[in-house]
């Protein structure tokens, strides 16, 4: 299939860079044939050399600091201890050009996974203030911890919440839990 073609292509990129060692290393796909929804939306994946507490707090920080509602996610740890991450977003910010975007977003994107820069400096220099506003009115969240899952034969732990949606939702719940010492594999 086309997603295992990309994964695999992907995959071989991050293995060499892997092998040049230095610091942590990220690559920004954005997938075209996603586009068509509309101009705004679009289907991204971003696969890093390492997998660790707190990656997809700053992933999903530096989608947040473009304004970018996160519609749908997925988090993958593969062999080697890769990361694949794919996600689905609306840009709920007017823009003039979507390449211009593409380009500044997977730049930031990269820089933040490296640590040459932060999720809070991407805000600044985007002109936004690092904070999370509501879409709806205020819904109560539900959080449910299932501890008896497997996967694959082993042991993992679900988590599930329940909550009004916002841009920075899923920034700010990967940033607990990462300052709370769990990794999102």
């Amino acid at each position: 299939s086309e997603t295992v073609a990309r994964e695999l292509f992907l995959f071989a990129h991050l293995e060499a860079l892997k092998k040049e060692g230095g610091q942590e290393r990220a690559i920004v796909l954005f997938l075209p044939e996603y586009d068509y929804h509309h101009e705004r939306y679009f289907h991204l994946l971003i696969g890093t050399t390492r997998d660790r507490p707190g990656l997809l707090a700053e992933m999903t920080g530096g989608l947040a600091a473009y304004g970018i509602d996160i519609q749908e996610a997925e988090v993958h740890t593969a062999p080697g201890n890769f990361a694949f991450n794919y996600f689905n977003g609306f840009v709920s910010n007017p823009f003039d050009d979507l390449e211009k975007l593409k380009s500044a977003l997977r730049e930031d994107l990269e820089k933040v996974v490296s640590g040459e820069t932060s999720v809070q400096k991407v805000f600044k220099a985007r002109n936004r203030p690092y904070r999370f506003e509501r879409k709806q009115e205020k819904v109560l969240p539900k959080v449910i911890w299932e501890n008896d899952s497997t996967v694959g034969g082993n042991p993992v732990s679900v988590f599930l919440l329940h909550a009004g949606d916002r841009i920075g939702l899923l920034h700010i719940v990967s940033q607990l839990l990462a300052q709370s010492s769990i990794n999102i594999a």
